[in-house]
């Protein structure tokens, strides 16, 4: 039911999904403006439940930057 709502709503190949090792999870990595656009992804059955985090990419003048802060 989840992968059909998934597909519906367009975001199918955004997902990477972990049933194949019996862990019935997916996981996406999209761009959004806020929490709250990117949980609109989630098909409505999770979307209560759904973990949402922002993530980063760093280079390596960040991490240099990180160990001169501390």
């Amino acid at each position: 039911m989840i992968l059909d709502q998934v597909l519906a709503q367009g975001y199918l190949t955004h997902f990477d999904w972990g049933c194949e090792s019996e862990n019935h999870c997916g996981w996406a990595i999209i761009e959004a403006e806020d929490e709250s656009q990117a949980r609109m992804v989630v098909p409505t059955l999770l979307r209560g439940k759904a973990e949402v985090f922002r993530v980063t990419k760093f280079a390596r003048e960040d991490v240099a930057s990180m160990h001169n802060e501390h």
